[in-house]
């Protein structure tokens, strides 16, 4: 048997219920989804970006993987493989490169250019947190993300 999920987006809620409705995951006596004997499961990609659980559903899912590595499969979907690009985008090199003033925006929509969205503060600071929230506002449709991700960490700080 093959079980297959996609599209969560860090909607912890709906993960929830796809593991509670699931004929072959099931939270342990721990919390930790665990996976029926014999049966694979794959991911089919569109993890993070669009609710407040990005860090929880990543956690369980690759906790997933690392205890059945030859059973838990991943495809990685278009959210996924776009988040590719920060490592480069938000580098030191690239923010001394490219800074925003001068960043040209996305090909297929050039009035969203950073000198066309962003405050002047945030053009002069160039910072990789500038950078990060108008790359997924105006680049990657994740508006919310960067709040989203904000709560959930200091969330997770404060022990919630």
């Amino acid at each position: 048997m093959i079980a297959y999920a996609t599209d969560v987006e860090g909607d912890i809620e709906y993960w929830n219920r796809y593991v509670e409705f699931s004929a072959v995951l099931r939270r342990g006596q721990d919390g930790c989804v665990e996976l029926d004997e014999g049966v694979h499961f794959v991911f089919g990609g569109d993890v993070v970006d669009q609710s407040r659980g990005d860090t929880q559903v990543l956690s369980e899912l690759l906790s997933l993987k690392r205890r059945y590595p030859e059973r838990v499969h991943f495809i990685i979907g278009n959210r996924d493989a776009n988040k590719l690009r920060l490592r480069t985008e938000l580098g030191a090199a690239h923010l001394a490169a490219r800074p925003l003033r001068g960043h040209p925006g996305p090909y297929w929509a050039q009035c969203l250019r950073p000198t066309c969205t962003l405050t002047e503060g945030e053009l002069e600071s160039n910072s990789a947190s500038s950078r990060l929230q108008w790359i997924l506002k105006y680049t990657m449709g994740a508006a919310s993300a960067f709040e989203h991700r904000r709560a959930e960490l200091a969330a997770r700080e404060a022990g919630g």
